[in-house]
């Protein structure tokens, strides 16, 4: 699946007052770093997990399965929170995208993402156009918890030239 950012977050799951007082920072100087690695940190956490903290636009390239039991193909979506899927197109062999109609498909959510379920369709690929993402008071402790972990190894590691490091984090976090 490739998946690409159509719409960032409009707003940060973690306020800069949450951050300040999770990192124990009580002046203002380093406010545009915090606001940073709040960002860094939110992407970190969705990148590793495919769990999406702030509401944002997706848009991603689904190979379909043939579910031969219905005789429908299935674009299985391996995100969450699925808000809504905005739009789906089929690609054809030349990779061009055309708009499926709404009738010839549906979404089915599921606890681990879900599916687009397509009828009538040759095509072995779609591009769906998908929001996700927590709304800032359903967002999980655990997931939050993430967040915040990231962004303080960031925060201490802001004057390395890489400010990578060994936390890593399982593509699935019990909430």
């Amino acid at each position: 699946n490739m998946i690409q950012r159509l719409e960032a977050p409009r707003v940060e799951p973690i306020t800069l007052e949450e951050a300040k007082l999770f990192l124990r920072i009580d002046h203002a100087e380093e406010d545009d770093l915090l606001h940073d690695l709040i960002k860094a940190a939110r992407e970190h956490v969705e990148n590793e997990t495919y769990l999406y903290a702030a509401t944002q636009v997706l848009s991603m390239q689904v190979l379909l399965h043939l579910a031969s039991w219905e005789r429908v193909h299935h674009a299985f979506l391996y995100v969450t929170p699925v808000q809504e899927v905005l739009s789906v197109e089929c690609i054809d062999k030349f990779g061009r995208a055309k708009p499926l109609e709404a009738d010839r498909w549906q979404w089915v959510p599921r606890e681990w993402g879900g599916y687009v379920r397509t009828h009538f369709v040759k095509e072995r690929a779609v591009q769906l156009k998908v929001l996700v993402g927590y709304v800032a008071d359903q967002l999980p402790v655990a997931l939050k918890s993430q967040i915040m972990n990231r962004m303080l190894v960031l925060y201490e590691r802001r004057g390395e030239a890489r400010a990578e490091c060994s936390l890593s984090f399982p593509r699935r976090i019990s909430l």
